[in-house]
């Protein structure tokens, strides 16, 4: 027997009872004795949905005076009871994944959004969440951190860092206040030139174990890849020892603005690289600080070009050039000696190193702030068609005051996004390619699905209305939800589980025997491995449809098994001995596997994509019981096999 196939069913073992350890049930997770692990196991534990662990149910009434004194259509109103429905859902499921159930109701001639929470997030934060009012706001990115932002940044840093420049254990407290927001903490190393000009000496020539409170220093960076912010940056540093190492340096050729002044002919300082020919511009633009190209050549001349540093108040970047004209006498010879002078070698040294510890503070800053266009002068938003493609569009009509302010905003933001906030949250942040004037727009999604864009078009549509009529919600009824039904239908459903198993384990043991205590043990690794996930995932919500998924799925990995073990003894009967049997049965088993099971997972995200709350549910849990029924199908019962295969005649 190969020791690769005891390797890997030992490391099947380690992983089933690794993972079992977080699927056990609360009760047995308590009579852990080590305090640690019990409190760390205690913390993951199956997510049951309503049906099942219950919650509470909260009645919100959307006021529509505003929209009805206003003209509104009853199609127009839905839209926008939408609208509040769909922000409602964002602001307590932004990644789609806790299967809430929300619904909207029209009765006695009010509008109602109903939204039934599960008992994990029936909080205080999570009403206070819903109640937020569901405004819109239009805002473009920031160039500079505000002096609110600077002033909070400043208080925060110097408390943080305070407490560092004291501390009897750097590394240690380091790491503590590096989970807090906007904290970093790194360990590194530096040459004497790799270390900030401002700072260079002062670190340097410190002794081991000194911690310095380094100045302020203003730092940039992008947002979305395209403004550039500028923002306060605090440090602290505790220096550590010098060790000589080997160095792989840049040894810096001559000065290139010497030997330019001594031999160019070119008449220009430096030169834009979005001015230079279109064969040049690219490989200038490709040039990192500093870095200076091969020889290059044009029809008349030779050339060398050097990177320059950006300067803040030009942010295009430049090149020095040193030019020789192809009418010059030797021009070749001359262009690549002046090559040799100015470009960069490497070379090995001896240098010392600094070791050194950071803990960095950065101010929080948001990416936006308001432009002063708000939904007070937002008129509607509706859904077209691109007269080009036929793709759905948003179009957004601003009243007269508002599209005087709209066509100075996007004036001043031509060729950066322009976000959308509704309820506090940001929504789309579509690129304005133009100034817009007259106060009408259109947005695109960039998607070239016809249903996709339709479907990305009406939820947008129904945001921006919802959010510029600036609809109240009024708590109106708040019901907790028991979980009787639920309760008593998870217990069924279990012991169903527990007695459908047994049958099936006895049925397979009886008919196949050997070959059915190894499917009955893939089996409990499935099972392990299915409850592991639900456990450790907070994303995943188990609900009565989802134990339905998880019941098909098993008959799935059962039926796996038996068309493998159906192959082996087809091979077994034709004479083949059980090691060549095992084989050639896998083999010719996995494409009849793969192929049912791809199927399947095709049904599940049709199921997940157009399918309401609940058949979502039962979608993932089937989707995620097929993958782990192939593994434990393919891995799992092969390399079990395979201790064996040499034993079996």
């Amino acid at each position: 027997m190969k020791k690769s196939v005891i390797w890997k069913n030992l490391l099947i073992l380690i992983l089933a009872f690794s993972l079992g350890l977080y699927a056990m049930p609360a009760q047995y997770k308590e009579k852990i004795p080590n305090e640690k692990i019990k409190n760390h196991l205690l913390n993951y534990n199956v997510n049951l949905g309503l049906d099942l662990a219950g919650g509470r149910q909260l009645d919100y009434k959307v006021d529509l005076s505003r929209a009805i004194a206003e003209g509104a259509t009853e199609i127009e109103l839905k839209e926008i009871v939408d609208g509040v429905a769909e922000v409602l859902r964002r602001r307590i499921d932004p990644d789609g994944t806790k299967e809430l159930n929300i619904q909207t109701s029209e009765y006695a001639g009010e509008y109602h959004v109903l939204v039934e929470i599960t008992a994990d997030i029936d909080n205080a934060e999570t009403r206070e969440k819903l109640q937020k009012k569901i405004d819109l706001e239009f805002k473009e990115l920031k160039d500079k951190a505000s002096e609110e932002d600077e002033k909070k940044a400043k208080e925060q840093a110097e408390k943080y860092l305070a407490e560092l420049v004291s501390s009897g254990d750097f590394t240690s407290d380091a790491e503590k206040l590096a989970e807090a927001q906007g904290i970093t903490y790194e360990k590194k190393e530096a040459f004497q030139d790799q270390l900030p000009k401002e700072d260079r000496e002062a670190i340097w020539n410190q002794d081991s174990n000194t911690v310095l409170n380094k100045t302020v220093k203003q730092i940039q960076f992008t947002i979305m890849g395209q403004q550039i912010v500028q923002v306060p940056m605090y440090s602290v540093i505790r220096v550590g020892e010098k060790q000589e190492v080997d160095r792989e340096k840049t040894e810096e050729g001559e000065d290139f603005e010497v030997v330019r002044a001594e031999v160019s002919e070119a008449d220009t300082e430096k030169l834009k690289v979005a001015d230079l020919p279109e064969d040049l511009k690219e490989k200038a633009s490709s040039l990192g600080r500093k870095d200076i190209s091969e020889v290059l050549e044009s029809d008349e001349s030779y050339f060398i070009y050097k990177a320059l540093p950006i300067e803040q108040e030009d942010l295009d970047p430049t090149v020095a050039v040193i030019e020789v004209k192809k009418s010059t006498e030797g021009a070749k010879e001359k262009i690549d000696q002046i090559y040799e002078r100015v470009k960069s070698k490497e070379v090995t040294v001896k240098e010392e190193r600094l070791d050194f510890e950071e803990v960095s503070f950065v101010s929080d800053v948001s990416g936006w702030r308001s432009t002063g266009l708000d939904g007070k002068y937002f008129k509607r938003a509706k859904v077209d068609q691109d007269p080009r493609t036929g793709i759905s569009v948003v179009s957004v009509q601003f009243d007269e005051e508002g599209a005087k302010l709209f066509a100075e905003v996007s004036e001043r933001n031509i060729g950066k996004p322009l976000a959308i906030f509704v309820g506090g949250e940001l929504i789309s942040a579509p690129r304005i390619n133009e100034k817009i004037t007259g106060g009408s727009a259109q947005i695109t999604s960039g998607e070239n699905n016809f249903i996709e864009a339709k479907k990305w078009a009406i939820s947008l549509v129904n945001d921006l209305n919802a959010g510029a009529i600036g609809a109240p919600i009024e708590l109106k009824g708040n019901v907790e939800v028991k979980a009787s039904l639920g309760a008593d239908s998870l217990a069924k459903s279990i012991k169903a589980g527990v007695i459908g198993l047994a049958i099936l384990a006895l049925y397979m043991v009886a008919y196949y025997r050997f070959l059915g205590l190894v499917a009955v043990f893939a089996l409990a690794i499935y099972s392990i491995i299915m409850v592991a996930i639900l456990s450790l995932s907070s994303g995943l919500v188990l609900t009565l449809a989802g134990i339905a998924g998880i019941i098909l799925s098993i008959g799935m990995a059962v039926e796996a098994n038996i068309l493998i073990f159906e192959r082996v003894k087809e091979e077994l009967r034709d004479g083949k001995n059980f090691k060549t049997a095992l084989t050639i049965g896998f083999d010719r088993a996995w494409t009849s596997i793969r192929d049912s099971n791809f199927s399947s997972l095709i049904t599940c995200l049709v199921l997940y994509w157009f399918g309401t709350s609940i058949i979502k549910g039962f979608a993932v849990m089937l989707a995620l019981g097929i993958l782990i029924s192939m593994f434990t199908a393919i891995t799992v019962t092969k390399n079990a096999l395979r201790l064996f295969e040499n034993k079996i005649k």
